[in-house]
């Protein structure tokens, strides 16, 4: 009888999952609109569902989507420079402040990858590039018209909100990925729906955004049949599960008392916490905001040109900005997150020697925005001078001078910022070694080429900087918790571990005294090493608070 009732119940679940997928496919009919994600909408910031126009289907079950309205104002690129797509200031604010501000989990679950080909320009015939992996793209030229082949199709209405971001009111001209009569140029839609091929340069402002994406509504729904119909098969599943999940709750649950409340150095809990990391359970929630402050969160793992990975980076760089939104009050909106940067990408965003004002300039409100900018990647030394350089992807270390970010460069343009304050949080060693001792730079003695971090800034008091590690030595890694040792101290520290005095306000002092006693304490006893995180700035000034 529990048999038949069981088949009986698998019949009727596929019935309805069937009934519910042929809804679906109703729903997106090509030029049928659909709501998917959230994002401002109105003037003030209120969030709505984005309205979606479905223009293609394509033969796995997902559909191409076009957003009905130019939903925001952002310059193709931070520089007036020769730029293609894959390079440009709007595919990076697209696939990490976009994508993350607009879309829940469960939202991205459903965007597909896309392969975004370039076609160029059809009458200048423009350097365009290689193709791309996006998961929020714009149209391009040929796009434009295949899925709106008529003016009135083109001419779209902007959004409140872009409207207040700088587009014009009415009908509003929006960016396409091709680029215009050169490189310095990007295609656009007029008002009218004309598309302008020619183009205008790449930082204009009061461009507005249009934005493209692939999506597959019935991922989750086939999971869930999956897992339904699983559970009606096994009739102690539930049972057993349950049992399951209260063990390991539990002794999930008394680790996370002994990491996030203990203020002494902890032994390694017996049990092994999973890779997903302990550090992203119960991060506490600031109840006090902060709207205008600015992140910027820079992971480099992937190197080229035979350069070792940085092991952990990018969970480092994801803890991150989770803790910058939740512990600090961040807005996502305002968190520039991007990993595996180019140089490129880091003067996009930082300015180089010759001008400072880039894309975080542009964010900054003067006198009201704090700036947070954290990076964890390799460091490296200029073998004459010793000066400190970050090390973008493509970087060859042998010619740091000339391939990678000057630190000094970084501290110089962040200090022109017109910030309130400026927090700079490093965890890269200098030494041109990686966390297992090993030389990216070829055929040199590590006491040779350690770097001379810069130990001084010209912010008139408004700077912070906290160091993974000093000159001569190696920022480690702690396997054990999937991250570096430094960043695991910083965030457990701003989780309430480094509140020396318990008044829920954690100040720079408290965090670096936090840092000093145990990310030094730690590495000698894994690694039998030295690591001294180093901190420049005032001691006074409050990092996160809980009141």
């Amino acid at each position: 009888m529990v048999k038949l009732r069981n088949v009986l119940f698998s019949a009727i679940t596929s019935m309805a999952i069937a009934i519910v997928f042929h809804a679906v496919s109703f729903a997106y009919e090509i030029g049928n609109t659909i709501s998917f994600g959230q994002y401002p909408f109105g003037a003030a910031g209120t969030t709505m569902p984005i309205q979606w126009q479905v223009v293609e289907k394509f033969s796995d079950g997902s559909y191409l989507l076009v957003s009905n309205n130019v939903i925001d104002s952002i310059k193709y690129n931070a520089m007036r420079s020769n730029v293609i797509w894959a390079n440009s200031t709007l595919r990076i604010w697209l696939n990490s402040n976009f994508y993350n501000t607009a879309f829940s989990d469960t939202d991205k679950r459903k965007i597909v990858t896309s392969t975004v080909q370039e076609s160029g320009n059809s009458r200048y015939k423009t350097e365009t590039g290689n193709s791309t992996q996006d998961n929020v793209f714009i149209l391009s030229e040929d796009e434009m018209l295949r899925y709106f082949p008529n003016k009135s199709q083109r001419a779209v209405q902007p959004t409140p909100y872009a409207v207040s971001k700088g587009v014009s009111s009415g009908a509003a001209w929006y960016w396409m990925r091709s680029p215009g009569s050169s490189s310095k140029l990007a295609s656009l839609v007029t008002p009218s729906g004309k598309l302008d091929i020619d183009g205008v340069f790449v930082n204009q402002k009061q461009g507005g955004v249009r934005v493209a994406l692939r999506m597959n509504p019935n991922i989750l729904e086939k999971k869930s049949e999956e897992t339904t119909i699983a559970k009606a098969n096994n009739k102690q599943y539930e049972e057993q599960n349950t049992r399951r999940r209260r063990k390991t709750n539990s002794a999930d649950i008394e680790v996370e008392e002994v990491l996030l409340s203990d203020k002494t150095p902890v032994k390694t809990p017996t049990k092994k916490l999973q890779k997903s990391d302990s550090l992203l359970v119960n991060i506490p929630v600031s109840k006090i905001k902060n709207p205008d402050a600015i992140a910027v969160i820079i992971g480099v793992k992937n190197y080229e040109n035979n350069v070792p990975e940085v092991q952990f980076a990018l969970e480092d760089a994801n803890a991150v900005r989770n803790f910058v939104e939740k512990a600090m009050g961040y807005s996502k909106e305002n968190i520039i997150y991007v990993e595996d940067p180019t140089k490129g990408k880091m003067e996009e965003i930082f300015g180089n020697a010759l001008d400072y004002k880039a894309m975080l300039y542009d964010y900054v409100k003067p006198g009201k925005s704090d700036v947070f900018v954290y990076y964890t990647g390799h460091g490296a030394p200029d073998q004459e001078n010793r000066t400190a350089y970050f090390v973008p992807k493509e970087a060859n270390p042998d010619y740091i001078r000339h391939s990678g970010y000057s630190m000094s460069t970084l501290y110089e343009n962040l200090a022109k910022l017109p910030a309130r304050k400026i927090t700079v949080v490093t965890d890269a060693c200098f030494s041109g070694q990686t966390g297992e001792g090993k030389m990216i730079i070829r055929n040199a003695s590590p006491l040779a080429v350690s770097a001379k971090i810069p130990t001084t800034n010209s912010s008139n008091g408004k700077m912070n900087v906290f160091n993974a590690s000093r000159d001569t030595e190696m920022a480690s890694w702690y396997t054990e918790k999937n991250h570096s040792l430094f960043t695991y101290y910083f965030l457990l520290g701003l989780s309430g571990a480094a509140d020396k005095d318990n008044n829920k306000n954690i100040t720079t002092g408290e965090l670096n005294a936090y840092l000093q006693e145990n990310v030094s304490y730690w590495a000698k006893r894994l690694y039998h090493r030295n690591q001294n995180p180093m901190f420049i700035g005032t001691d006074s000034d409050s990092i996160a608070v809980f009141k």
